[in-house]
């Protein structure tokens, strides 16, 4: 568990910085101060090693009124994906940090989404019993991407559903559930926060503009990786929300053809590592370059030119 919450420090989104002990860290100097990498990994070990275990922050007696932020929350729920579900257990080590464990896409507000999502997803899959095969992870992933609108919906009649026009006024998951609509981006993070509480790895991806013209509007959607053999060696897929499947043809996508991929389109995926020198663009906060990203253009631009 302390190597997650060490992964989570050392890789905090520059905006989240003053609100680390909010977030659950310990109130410490700023994650990239001006020592050698030796230092900072023998600062952030110790800086660790403050933080109670998920077991002993139970029997904690805090002040009233206060609680511990949502980072132990995070990890114990992610790791637990590990004991819940089969598939989780086997995703390699770099993939679960980043994707599974990780408790933001963009900058989204950061909120205790997990202990919610965790519940819904556990009983979507309890409910399915064995109409669904799971050794597939595709099979779950269709399941979690028909259910979770209804499972999340405060009245289960009205599942969550698309209204356009909504980033940034909803899109971070709480909202998305209190509301019961986003436009692209809320519910594909809703999706994106669904999946990473069953233990399957996903992110958000989009352009910020159709053919680079913003006038064209933006476009958010999910990619979720899964493995193919034992080694491991896993793919990245597309999905939408609103029961969607990992094995739909990308060429029965609206928006994957050659009139929408003609070289201008630009496709980000959203990252965690910091170490990484690109950033994802946000069409709602342009000017804000402080959420890692990684270029998908060139793979998105191949397959979709030959729709």
């Amino acid at each position: 568990g302390r190597d997650s919450v060490e992964y989570l420090r050392r890789n905090i989104m520059p905006f989240d910085v003053p609100n680390l002990e909010t977030l659950g860290f310990p109130p410490d100097q700023d994650p990239e101060p001006l020592l050698s990498p030796r230092h900072r990994r023998i600062q952030r070990r110790e800086q660790v090693q403050m933080i109670p275990h998920e077991d002993e922050r139970q029997s904690m007696q805090l002040p009233d009124g206060l609680s511990d932020g949502i980072v132990n929350r995070t990890v114990h729920l992610a790791l637990q994906t590990k004991v819940d579900y089969a598939w989780a257990d086997s995703v390699p080590r770099h993939i679960f940090f980043e994707y599974i464990l990780n408790y933001a896409c963009a900058n989204e507000a950061r909120t205790n989404w997990r202990p919610l999502f965790a519940v819904a997803v556990q009983r979507i899959i309890a409910a399915a019993g064995v109409d669904v095969d799971p050794t597939r992870v595709e099979d779950i992933v269709a399941l979690i991407s028909k259910e979770i609108w209804s499972a999340l919906s405060p009245d289960p009649t009205k599942p969550i559903h698309f209204v356009a026009g909504q980033t940034p006024l909803i899109f971070d998951p709480m909202s998305v559930v209190a509301y019961g609509y986003a436009s692209c981006t809320g519910m594909s993070i809703a999706l994106v926060f669904a999946l990473r509480a069953a233990g399957i790895p996903a992110r958000l991806v989009g352009t910020p503009a159709w053919n680079g013209n913003p006038d064209l509007g933006n476009h958010n959607w999910v990619e979720a990786w899964t493995s193919s053999d034992e080694e491991a060696t896993g793919q990245w897929r597309i999905l939408e929300g609103g029961g969607d499947s990992l094995e739909k043809d990308p060429c029965e996508r609206w928006f994957c053809n050659s009139g929408r991929f003609d070289g201008k389109t630009r496709v980000y995926a959203t990252r965690l590592d910091r170490s990484l020198p690109m950033a994802y663009p946000l069409a709602w906060d342009k000017k804000n370059l402080d959420v890692p990203g990684e270029d998908r253009t060139s793979w998105y631009t191949e397959m979709c030119n030959k729709c």
